[in-house]
Parts: C-alpha cells; sequence; structure tokens
C-alpha cells in the first residue's frame, strides 16, 4: 500500500525497508515555455562514475510514510521543496530486485544544488535528454509522468495550460486526478474541483 507507515519512532532508517530493497523518491518537473524538464540528481564516487542519473530517492526512515520519504529525501538531496504530489506506483530493478516508489509532482523554477555529500549533480535535464540519462529501470517512471500530463479534459491543450486527469476507478497508484494550474496541482474527485493549496497551504505542506 502506497500510504503505509514504516513502523517505529526514532527516525532512523527503516531495517527492514533496507531489507526488502524499498526506497521512494519524487518525479519532479517543470515548464519553460514549450519544454518539459525533469530533475535527476547523479550518485557521488568514483565507483559512479558510470552510473546513470536518476529521481531523487532513498529509504524511508522508521515511522515515515513513503510519500513523507519521498519529500525528505528529494529536500536532502537537492534543497528542493516538493509541492503537492501524486502516487504514480512502483518499478522494480531487475538485476537488485529493488523497488522505488515514485511520486509526480511540478517542481520549482530555481535551479536544484547538490544538498547531500551522497551526490555530485542536480539537475533538471529536458525529457528526451532525461530518457538517455536516466537509470534504465526507472524510465517507465517518465511514461507515466507523459501520461498524467497528456490524459487531459478539453480545458487543456498544452503544458502551459490546465492539465487534469480524470479519476479512473480502476487505477490504485493515483486515487484522484491531476491538474495543474500556475506550477500548481489540483485534483478533480466525483466532479469537484479542489485546489491542493487549499488543503496543503500555499507552499505545499499539509493540512489536516
Amino acid at each position: 500500500m502506497l500510504e503505509a507507515v514504516v513502523r517505529g519512532h526514532d527516525g532512523t532508517p527503516d531495517r527492514d525497508a533496507m531489507a526488502r530493497k524499498i526506497s521512494a523518491g519524487t518525479v519532479l518537473f517543470r515548464s519553460l515555455g514549450k519544454t518539459l524538464e525533469i530533475l535527476l540528481v547523479h550518485p557521488k564516487g568514483w565507483v559512479h562514475e558510470r552510473t546513470p542519473w536518476g529521481i531523487p530517492k532513498g529509504f524511508p526512515r522508521e515511522g515515515e510514510t513513503l510519500e513523507d520519504a519521498a519529500r525528505r529525501e528529494t529536500w536532502e538531496e537537492t534543497g528542493v521543496v516538493p509541492r503537492a504530489l501524486v502516487a504514480v506506483g512502483a518499478v522494480r530493478y531487475r538485476r537488485t530486485q529493488k523497488t522505488v516508489f515514485a511520486f509526480v509532482g511540478p517542481g520549482p523554477l530555481e535551479e536544484p544544488r547538490c544538498a547531500s555529500h551522497e551526490i555530485d549533480g542536480a539537475r533538471y535535464f529536458p525529457i528526451e535528454e532525461a530518457r538517455a540519462r536516466i537509470h534504465p529501470d526507472q524510465e517507465p517512471l517518465l511514461d507515466r509522468l507523459l501520461a498524467l500530463l497528456h490524459a487531459v479534459t478539453p480545458c487543456a491543450q498544452s503544458l502551459d495550460a490546465p492539465l487534469r486527469r480524470p479519476r479512473s476507478p480502476r487505477s490504485s497508484a493515483v486515487g484522484v486526478g491531476m491538474c495543474v494550474v500556475g506550477g500548481a496541482l489540483e485534483t478533480t474527485e466525483a466532479g469537484h474541483h479542489r485546489s491542493w493549496t487549499d488543503a496543503r497551504g500555499a507552499n505545499g505542506e499539509h493540512r489536516p
């Protein structure tokens, strides 16, 4: 279950999640004119010189939901604070069998930075370059992002217009529709329009 809480309270990496090779990360995008860009990071160290780039991600800490872990890891690695996010399921690495749960959302226009000693690169790439650089097992996440952005209602005809994904009763990864208006995600649920900023505040923090 995507919103499962990793049990525990001491804030350390969860040993069970590490043993099960479970991590969580974000697929953040921004639109500069007609160019869609994706935020990727690169691991630091000589052993990673040939390692592909990937989404910001990491192991959940004890007591965290997967979304909370994805938010924290993104901030720790890039200095970027994710706003509204939509779950898009998981991918599994073919060689290591590690499972990465991903959450899609709009990123800020400001440039990210290497905020962690674990990475030596953090930047936005145009979607096609991101596809060439991203870890092959993470590439399906780009397809899921594009599916969300292009499954639009008549209200949207381009990336600069509101982008809305109608609710799909068969989708377990995305339970509500998604809309991007002025860089902020909004949702459509049961025929109603609701801004995520109403529920999460201007900076994307969750409100009860």
